[in-house]
């Protein structure tokens, strides 16, 4: 078992894991971030959240001087400095490109789907649940386009294949599909921070990943250690490696709490 003396780091996804999927409340996981924030154990939002939104969430769980992975791995912030990821980053689109090659495939196919760029922040708040200023922020992107799919799976199988031409692809997230640049996952952007974001200690990071949707699984299947948080529809993600996992009880932030429980020794969480 772990312990807090461990050079230990939390890497979480947010929606349905860290914060409830429905009022996006964290209480049930403050005990553990106390003691996380205590023994300097970095907490890395891992999310398909954009930059904005989680700067606003950092501050507000008092984390804002950890590095972050948003947009389901577009994009990596360390020391405030931002990197867009892809497998090959000369050829990456940014979001303006990608929300262009996005409409030129509707039209062209006449897929049914609506995205983040055709939806104002009051259809965001729709969809979500967000706030307004919230879902303002939602919609500040830089390297993903998420989709809400009306049509079938067999015209999206097609529409994968057409983004994939063009060096994208199309991820499942808890509510919506991404469209993202080729390769740029969560597990591909948590290599790349740790990489570049400085040991403790010259000691290598131990990894601890949480989450509990389909985008999460690259991340889950990369980390030393594996949370599988039960979803709001009492489900899990099932992963190819089977030490070192725990798949929850319980959902949300109980149970990403109950995951660290399980992994790491700890007093009066």
């Amino acid at each position: 078992m772990l312990d807090l003396s461990s050079p230990l780091m939390v890497i979480t996804d947010l929606d349905g894991s860290l914060l409830d999927h429905h009022s996006y409340d964290w209480q049930p996981a403050q005990a553990w971030l106390n003691q996380l924030h205590a023994h300097q154990i970095p907490v890395v939002f891992c999310t398909s959240k954009t930059a904005l939104e989680v700067q606003t969430l950092q501050r507000s769980m008092q984390l804002e001087h950890w590095p972050f992975i948003c947009e389901n791995g577009a994009t990596v912030c360390i020391n405030q400095s931002f990197h867009i990821m892809a497998t090959h980053p000369q050829h990456a689109l940014n979001y303006a490109q990608i929300c262009q090659k996005v409409a030129e495939l509707k039209q062209q196919y006449t897929y049914s789907f609506i995205g983040f760029s055709e939806m104002s922040a009051q259809d965001v708040h729709h969809y979500t649940g967000l706030s307004l200023s919230q879902a303002e922020h939602a919609k500040d992107r830089t390297g993903s386009e998420p989709l809400l799919w009306q049509d079938n799976e067999q015209q999206r199988i097609h529409f994968i294949k057409r983004l994939n031409t063009l060096g994208l692809e199309l991820i499942q997230g808890g509510r919506f599909w991404h469209v993202i640049n080729q390769g740029a996952n969560k597990a591909f952007a948590l290599d790349y921070l740790l990489k570049h974001y400085p040991h403790r200690d010259q000691k290598t990071w131990c990894t601890i990943g949480l989450g509990d949707g389909p985008n999460d699984i690259p991340l889950l299947e990369y980390t030393n250690y594996a949370v599988a948080i039960k979803n709001h529809q009492g489900q899990h993600v099932q992963l190819k490696k089977q030490q070192q996992v725990k798949y929850t009880n319980a959902c949300g932030p109980t149970g990403w709490a109950e995951g660290l429980t399980f992994f790491i020794q700890h007093k009066n969480v």
